[in-house]
């Protein structure tokens, strides 16, 4: 791993681990509207954090990281299809913030920074999901 600390990889593995059972267990059915745009929404998620388990843990090609940033696009792109078309919930309201939140750690020079930010994604998605459900 070339001086990489691998608990970035780690929490990594956890966030994709995590956004993988939130799209699995995401009922079925008419409830939540949209369960396949929300389903799809956890399903890029767990590959971006796939990808950037591998990347933290040491696989730091470029093309690697563009794909990662590439499914993360579209994962935003089907978590808000799905969350405009549905009464706003406050899981919701609290996924987006903590997202947010996290990100500002994440561009911070603040030790562990990717690991804090991979670990408030889980929460964010936990949000995200409950949301979903609402809906």
């Amino acid at each position: 791993m070339s001086g990489v600390p691998p608990a970035a990889a780690i929490a990594g593995l956890l966030l994709a681990a995590a956004a993988l059972a939130f799209g699995w267990t995401l009922p079925a059915g008419p409830r939540p509207r949209n369960a396949r745009l929300w389903r799809v929404g956890f399903f890029l998620a767990a590959a971006a954090a796939a990808g950037g388990t591998f990347f933290h843990a040491g696989l730091r090609a470029a093309a690697l990281w563009e794909l990662i940033l590439l499914v993360l696009g579209a994962t935003a792109g089907f978590f808000v299809a799905a969350a405009i078309t549905q009464p706003y919930s406050a899981w919701l309201g609290a996924g987006l913030v903590i997202t947010l939140a996290a990100l500002g750690v994440q561009q911070s020079p603040l030790p562990a920074h990717n690991v804090v930010f991979h670990l408030a994604e889980i929460a964010a998605l936990y949000c995200l999901f409950r949301g979903a459900r609402s809906g």
